[in-house]
């Protein structure tokens, strides 16, 4: 978290202060983080950084302002040949430097933008034509991925230069190859640009079970208009319910869910809903709030083990294989355990808390080892370290935490899991270990 802080606001004093200002004022409970960077991004600080930028920028001859634009726009360091293809070497690199714009990025070998403050400062003063002509002669000197997505950034920037249905349609298919390779980001990332392009139904379907394959709900906010519209059932109020927990509504989230019916109605739904159960469980848990979705939970439980027996009855391929159906297997298979967690993890009785290890680790073998489940296996070892610890097995307890001491999510249980790796250190040095 204090990386992604960092990072959004270049640790200039006037953003920081803004964030904290704006952090404060939100009631607790509500606070979230990425609202306020958001906010920040267009408030005053920036914009009087964005006043000095365009200052700087004026000082500099056409080349080195081409070159300024070129890295902002970019979001990635760009080695000396690719600013020479992209510039005809019309650019004296050195000079670029000196511009106090642009920084040496010494562990990828290339030249960048100095921070991302000074990026949206120097892209806020880019016409929109500008950029997308940015755009176009970066998909030129980089990768294939990275091409795609500057190509459809273009085509964004000037809609109605060119058909968008071909890139459309390139980019679900980059999204399908990515899922083959189990890429399973990279298929996030391509499927999000084409929804953001076109919204259908279909389309952020696709987008939302595919971000479960790597427990990224932070997709769904941004397309509550289009969820909203959606007729009542699990998909609509899974989807619901995640975007409340994202900004803090644990009330609204609950409500969401307690209003679905049919929870069996259609398999995305489920996954979805799943998705929904799996993260109010660890929040009431650790929150240690009443539980107040058990009719909920058990219907989804039971339709998961429905669902799981039915896939597993005709998977023909090897477990892991990249097919849709192994797929969803996994994630149900993955689902299941992670909500039958809840139960172990709100218990509070010291001989209820050994058990629950044994549940955990029983939760874990039974998880085959492959990509797509890897976020399910580390909600189980971060939960399975917190209650070690509790217990006193401070040397498992490190063992499994100190795994996602530097993950850079704000996740309840990656919260945990940094204090707790950092606090125990010295017990799992020092102090021995007891056994519950």
């Amino acid at each position: 978290m204090l990386n992604l802080v960092v990072c959004e606001t270049g640790a200039y004093p006037g953003l920081v202060s803004e964030l904290a200002e704006h952090l404060s004022e939100s009631p607790i409970g509500h606070r979230d983080l990425s609202g306020a960077l958001t906010a920040v991004a267009h408030g005053p600080s920036q914009r009087r950084l964005a006043t000095e930028v365009s200052e700087r920028i004026q000082e500099l001859d056409e080349p080195l302002q081409n070159a300024v634009a070129l890295l902002c726009a970019v979001g990635a360091p760009l080695s000396r040949t690719q600013i020479q293809t992209v510039l005809s070497g019309q650019v004296d690199l050195a000079e670029l430097l000196e511009s106090g714009l642009v920084t040496w990025d010494a562990n990828r070998l290339g030249y960048k933008a100095l921070n991302q403050p000074v990026a949206r400062a120097v892209m806020a003063r880019t016409s929109e034509e500008d950029a997308a002509m940015v755009h176009e002669l970066i998909a030129g000197v980089v990768d294939s991925p990275a091409a795609l997505q500057h190509r459809v950034r273009a085509a964004q920037l000037v809609p109605g230069k060119s058909d968008h249905q071909p890139l459309l349609a390139e980019l679900v298919s980059h999204a399908d190859e990515a899922l083959e390779r189990s890429d399973f980001p990279l298929a996030v990332e391509h499927l999000l640009a084409a929804a953001r392009w076109q919204p259908s139904r279909g389309l952020l379907i696709r987008l939302f079970v595919t971000a479960l394959t790597v427990g990224e709900i932070t997709v769904f906010p941004e397309f509550e208009t289009e969820i909203s519209g959606w007729e009542a059932g699990p998909l609509r109020q899974g989807a619901l319910s995640l975007i409340a927990l994202q900004r803090g509504e644990l009330d609204e989230a609950v409500a969401a869910l307690n209003q679905c019916r049919n929870v069996d109605a259609d398999p995305d739904g489920l996954l979805i809903l799943g998705q929904a159960v799996a993260e109010l469980n660890v929040m009431l848990a650790l929150s240690a709030l009443p539980d107040r979705i058990t009719a909920v939970r058990s219907e989804v439980l039971a339709a998961l083990s429905s669902r799981e027996q039915t896939l597993a009855a005709h998977q023909s391929a090897p477990v892991g294989e990249a097919t849709p159906h192994a797929r969803e297997l996994m994630l149900v298979m993955g689902l299941r355990r992670v909500i039958r967690l809840g139960t172990a993890l709100a218990s509070v009785e010291p001989e209820r808390m050994a058990d629950a290890l044994e549940e955990v680790t029983a939760a874990l073998e039974e998880l085959p080892q492959v990509p797509i489940t890897a976020s399910f296996r580390a909600v189980l070892r971060m939960a399975r370290g917190g209650r070690a610890r509790q217990v006193g097995c401070f040397a498992e307890a490190y063992r499994d935490l100190i795994p996602y001491a530097e993950t850079p999510v704000a996740h309840p249980l990656v919260l945990n899991a940094q204090a707790v790796s950092r606090n125990d250190k010295w017990r799992f040095f020092g102090s021995g270990n007891r056994r519950p």
